[in-house]
This record gives C-alpha cells, sequence and structure tokens, in this order.
C-alpha cells in the first residue's frame, strides 16, 4: 500500500511538472494514473478536472471536481472551480451553493466573493451583491474585476458618481 501511494505521488508531481511544461495531454496521463494508483487523491481529481475544463469537456471535468470534494472535504478550490463550471453551464443556484461552501472554507477567497456577487446581480440581487464585491475590495484592494463589478451594481442602482469611481479604481 506505501508502494503505491508513493509511486500516486511520483506521478503527481510529475504530473504538475508536465502542467507547468504546457505539455497537458502527457500530465493528464499523469494525473489519471496518480488517480488509478490513489483513488482518494483530491489534487489529482481536481487537475484532471483543470485540464479538462480547459478543453471544454465541463461535463467530465465537473465530474472529477465532485471526486476532488469527496476525497478532502475542505478543497475550497475544487468548489471554486466546480462553482465556475456550474455557472458556465446555466446552473446558478449550484454555482451560488458551491461559492458560498467555498466562502464557508476559505472567507478570505475575493474571486469567490465577487463571483457570488455577480450570480446575485444576475438575479437582481444588486444590495447584496455590492456587499459580496466590497468584501472581494476589501480583501483584496487592487483587485481590478472587483471594482469593475462593484461599478456595474452601483451604475444600476442609480449611482453614476460612485460607479465611476469603481470604474477608475479598476483601471
Amino acid at each position: 500500500l506505501q508502494v503505491r501511494k508513493t509511486n500516486a505521488l511520483l506521478y503527481h508531481h510529475w504530473g504538475l511538472v508536465l502542467q507547468q511544461q504546457g505539455k497537458l495531454d502527457e500530465a493528464l496521463l499523469k494525473f489519471k494514473k496518480t488517480a488509478s494508483l490513489q483513488p482518494d487523491h483530491a489534487e489529482a481529481h481536481f487537475n484532471i478536472g483543470y485540464i479538462l475544463q480547459s478543453r471544454g469537456e465541463n461535463d467530465i471535468a465537473a465530474t472529477k471536481y465532485r471526486q476532488a470534494i469527496g476525497a478532502r472535504k475542505d478543497y475550497a478550490e475544487a468548489r471554486y472551480a466546480l462553482a465556475g463550471v456550474l455557472c458556465g453551464q446555466g446552473d446558478l443556484a449550484g454555482a451560488a451553493a458551491e461559492y458560498e461552501a467555498c466562502l464557508a472554507l476559505k472567507p478570505d477567497f475575493a474571486e469567490a466573493c465577487s463571483n457570488l456577487g455577480t450570480i446575485l446581480k444576475m438575479q437582481n440581487r444588486n444590495d447584496e451583491a455590492a456587499v459580496l464585491y466590497r468584501r472581494a475590495l476589501s480583501l483584496k484592494p487592487d483587485f481590478a474585476e472587483g471594482h469593475y463589478n462593484l461599478g456595474t451594481v452601483l451604475q444600476a442602482q442609480g449611482r453614476p458618481d460612485d460607479a465611476a469611481a469603481s470604474y477608475r479604481q479598476a483601471l
């Protein structure tokens, strides 16, 4: 059993190097080998999902992210990635739930705050969205996308001067 885990770790690190080199097909094979040797290797499932998502294979990517979460309940990044896939598939309720779970695990995840805010904005819940955008900006003051998103909400609320200030900050 220990040899399998050691080999899984080696394959995983090999996959990470290949991924950094842009050799995604080869990296994918190494991550799949990692998962076959150690089915509860959360990072291997996450990395498989990441590569598949980059190829537009979102259904399989979502499955891999769910496997990563199943293997490691506190995997905020996997929840964030799954939320992105779900949002892209039009499942806003599922995406919002995943962003909320992500933030419960990692409250300082500015991008998750901003993305959840965007879902709320799409539902015309502008006041709640503004709170999340401001939270994202308190965590990451130089977050251009957060400033832009806050500007769009302020504009929708009929506050053009405040919106312009946010847009300036984004730039």
